[in-house]
């Protein structure tokens, strides 16, 4: 029986290294014009010999940064632990449950 080639150029491997360096292309590509700003706002704050006031501006930034993620955090912690402390223990079997045991049957051999 004669071997098969690969049907494809990459592997595996090839795909997921190619994918990741795609995802980093797209996402410098996106952010060079906010990069581009803040260099210009460093170089502008520079000139006036103020690079203090750049470094307050930067730190207050990323102050409410922190702080806007922290509430975030807390707050959609707190609503799944409400959510999950409500919902239900035992699941009531419905019409939806019969099409899930299917769909499992389905899909079990190919797994």
């Amino acid at each position: 029986m004669p071997q098969r080639g690969r049907s494809s150029r990459f592997g595996g491997r090839g795909r997921v290294v190619l994918a990741v360096l795609a995802a980093a292309f797209i996402i410098i590509a996106l952010s060079l014009r906010g990069i581009a700003g803040f260099y210009t706002d460093f170089l502008w704050f520079d000139s006036l010999d103020r690079t203090d006031v750049w470094g307050t501006v930067l730190g207050a930034k990323v102050v409410l940064t922190l702080i806007f993620f922290g509430v975030f955090f807390a707050l959609l912690w707190l609503n799944l632990f409400l959510a999950d402390r409500s919902a239900p223990q035992t699941r009531v079997p419905g019409p939806e449950e019969e099409l899930l045991a299917r769909y499992h049957d389905l899909v079990a051999g190919r797994s």
